[in-house]
């Protein structure tokens, strides 16, 4: 029996799933209820575990090595609800960085094996999952992406100064002449990424 609670929470994290769906897996994945300090992922395994956070504060942990010696730093921190581990459902990539609980987390756990069984069982729900996982892969990538441009530019007083700035941190960029750019993107108007402190 899903709780009816647990199963709002979850369709407002995934609202590309029905509520039949989201009861189907909900049915695959496990409750946990986990203490402060434990970690939920592990930077550099391989599990392809999805989870789903009810509620509770999590923290993002990377570990890397420079001339051989270790720095570890916090990437992120983010309060339930949330989905974690979505991007190695989909890649099957060894895990980028340690998730840990900072306070009680009540979530929901599809473990790997339940996974492949929903593969064969549920295809159409696996799709479904993995579309949605996927789009908040490309959430991410956007969002980072804008504010990776808006720090680039944030000083930059004019055209010239911001073109200035991207070829510093992309390489060599050139300005497209206009019956270029109008063939190549005919019905697009183009992101306006504002720059200077105006």
């Amino acid at each position: 029996m899903v709780d009816e609670e647990h199963k709002k929470i979850v369709g407002n994290l995934l609202p590309e799933l029905e509520s039949e769906e989201i009861s189907q897996l909900l049915g695959y994945s496990e409750f946990r209820n986990k203490a402060p300090g434990h970690i939920l992922i592990n930077q550099g395994t391989k599990d392809q575990n999805l989870y789903l956070v009810l509620s509770g504060d999590l923290a993002i942990f990377q570990k890397i090595r420079l001339d051989y010696g270790q720095i570890v730093f916090r990437t992120g921190a983010f309060p339930g609800p949330a989905m974690v581990g979505e991007v190695n459902l989909l890649l099957q990539n060894e895990r980028t960085a340690t998730v840990l609980g900072v306070s009680e987390v009540n979530l929901y756990i599809l473990f790997e094996e339940k996974y492949k069984e929903m593969e064969v069982n549920d295809p159409q729900l696996t799709i479904k999952l993995m579309r949605a996982a996927a789009k908040r892969m490309n959430g991410y990538s956007e969002d980072f992406r804008k504010r990776m441009y808006r720090g680039i530019l944030d000083g930059a007083d004019n055209h010239a100064q911001a073109l200035q700035r991207f070829q510093k941190w992309f390489g060599a960029w050139k300005e497209c002449p206009d019956a270029l750019a109008a063939k190549l993107f005919p019905d697009y108007e183009g992101e306006n990424i504002s720059f200077g402190k105006g």
